[in-house]
C-alpha cells in the first residue's frame, strides 16, 4: 500500500470521507511517525554521507535526515563514539584540554552536530554510515516510503490508534488498533528478518582443509 492508499483506508475506518475531527496535517503526520518507527524497527534506511572537515574546526553541523550513526571514518580512519562527559575526561587526561589538535580519534553527536577529539588539524574526508531518518510525509498525495509498500497497511492500525486516543468515546477502537500496531510490528520483524536472511552469503566452514556447506 503507498501512503495515499494508508490514507484513504484510514479516511474510510475512521468513517470521516473528508476533513472534520480528524485534519489531512494530522493524519499524515501519524502515517509519517508510523512509518519511521517501523523503519528504526527494521534498519532499513542504510544510508552514507559524508564532508571534509576543515583546519581547527571542531564540530559540524548533521544533515537532518542522518539517523542512527554505525560507524564513522575520518582520513578513512575509524573514529571512536564518546558521549559528552567522556570527552571531557579524554581531554583533560590526554591532550591537556579542549584547544589540542591533530588526527582525531573519537567524535560525539550534540544537538544535531558531531564533534571531534582532538579537534582536526587538516581537511579531510568524513564519512558516516547510517540509519537515515525518512523525509516526513506532509501531502496526501505522497507517493512512495522508505519502508517496503508491504508494510502500508501496518501503518493504518498505528495512525488509526493515535487518532481514536484523541476521544475518550473511542478508548475502546484505541486500545484495538494498539494491539494491531503491536502484533504488526511483530510480524514486520520477522518478516524483514527473514527477508535478509535470504540475501545473506551461507556459511561455509573448513573441516580438515575441505570446506563444506
Amino acid at each position: 500500500m503507498t501512503p495515499a492508499e494508508v490514507y484513504t483506508q484510514i479516511r474510510s475506518q475512521a468513517n470521516e470521507s473528508t476533513e472534520a475531527f480528524w485534519g489531512d496535517s494530522e493524519i499524515m503526520a501519524h502515517v509519517s511517525n508510523g512509518e519511521n518507527l517501523i523503519a528504526q524497527q527494521i534498519g532499513c534506511t542504510e544510508d552514507k554521507t559524508s564532508f571534509s572537515t576543515g583546519d581547527g574546526t571542531r564540530e559540524y553541523t548533521l544533515g537532518s535526515t542522518v539517523g542512527t550513526v554505525t560507524r564513522l571514518t575520518w582520513d578513512r580512519y575509524p573514529l571512536k563514539a564518546i558521549t559528552l562527559d567522556q570527552l571531557g575526561d579524554v581531554e583533560g587526561m590526554a591532550y591537556g584540554g579542549i584547544d589540542s589538535s591533530g588526527n582525531p580519534d573519537y567524535y560525539y553527536l550534540w544537538g544535531g552536530e558531531i564533534g571531534f577529539s582532538p579537534v582536526p588539524d587538516k581537511a579531510a574526508q568524513v564519512a558516516i554510515y547510517n540509519y537515515a531518518v525518512p523525509a516526513a510525509l506532509d501531502s496526501t498525495a505522497s507517493a512512495s516510503w522508505t519502508i517496503p509498500d508491504k508494510y502500508g497497511q501496518y501503518v493504518t492500525s498505528y495512525a488509526l490508534w493515535q487518532m481514536m486516543a484523541k476521544d475518550q468515546q473511542t478508548a475502546a477502537e484505541a486500545q484495538s488498533y494498539h494491539q494491531s500496531w503491536l502484533e504488526g510490528l511483530g510480524t514486520i520483524q520477522k518478516d524483514w528478518l527473514q527477508t535478509k536472511n535470504r540475501g545473506m552469503f551461507p556459511t561455509v566452514n573448513c573441516v580438515d582443509s575441505i570446506f563444506v556447506d
